[in-house]
């Protein structure tokens, strides 16, 4: 009983985090496969980016009806953030670990607290920001190019600190595509399919070596807490969305500081 236990409760953790804020799967999964479940890094590496890019996808096609996904726009950011993952990779050779992890906590900081104490959440220049036209899924080139920019540099900073994208993705598209809380957490679902797909093509060879009874209970509790995470966010306000997931970023900072320091 506790076998099938602890990875399922472990997968609705991840689930009900991914569902309600559009993030954190990757970067709560991978501890508990790793310290819970008795995982490999790298084994847990693979199996993080299969559960959370199907469970994200789950997620997305959850929400399609009620006009909250932008597909467009998070494809837009999603392929950007796969460009970005080498430049990430590069700039990551020349720093340490404990730095990288630092200065993630920094940024996640700045984040935290500008969704916290800023009404409208972060705000790009006037010059970055575009009008989101994506709800009937069009987006104006000119949009498109600065999407993709931002997904270049949200994929950047991702494989720069090891995380996954959502923690970023989310208040880049209130910042620049203009979308509101709910909207931006549920169009990141859309980018971290395809950043998590991408990086899942890389690690299938380590992902068809593992049993897959524990992953695919994960993934079982995963998909309910996706489920479930969604339909709490619906019933949700805005503005304390916003709180709880800036409340939740700086929870992870702090996590990261007090371990680095």
């Amino acid at each position: 009983m506790v076998f099938f236990l602890a990875p399922l409760l472990c997968g609705l953790a991840v689930g009900l985090i991914l569902g309600l804020t559009g993030g954190g799967g990757a970067i709560l999964a991978v501890p508990l496969l790793v310290h819970v479940l008795g995982f490999r890094v790298k084994q847990a590496v693979a199996i993080s980016l299969g559960i959370v890019a199907i469970s994200s996808l789950y997620g997305a096609l959850a929400q399609r009806r009620g006009g909250q996904v932008r597909w467009g726009t998070g494809i837009a950011i999603g392929c950007g953030g796969i460009l970005g993952i080498p430049f990430g990779a590069c700039l990551g050779r020349g720093i340490s670990e404990r730095m990288t992890l630092l200065l993630f906590a920094g940024l996640m900081t700045f984040i935290g607290t500008r969704m916290i104490f800023s009404r409208r959440g972060p705000r790009a220049p006037r010059w970055l920001r575009c009008p989101d036209s994506s709800a009937e899924g069009f987006i104006a080139v000119q949009c498109g190019v600065r999407l993709l920019g931002i997904g270049v540099f949200t994929g950047t900073l991702s494989r720069l600190f090891g995380v996954g994208g959502g923690f970023l993705i989310v208040p880049a598209l209130i910042a620049v595509a203009g979308l509101g809380v709910a909207e931006a957490m549920a169009t990141s679902l859309v980018a971290i399919l395809i950043i998590s797909s991408s990086g899942l093509v890389s690690q299938a060879g380590t992902l068809l070596s593992i049993p897959l009874t524990v992953p695919s209970i994960f993934l079982a509790g995963s998909l309910v807490g996706v489920h479930w995470g969604v339909r709490f966010k619906g019933r949700i306000a805005p503005r304390l969305l916003q709180i709880i997931f800036g409340l939740l970023v700086l929870i992870v900072a702090g996590a990261v500081i007090v371990k680095n320091i």
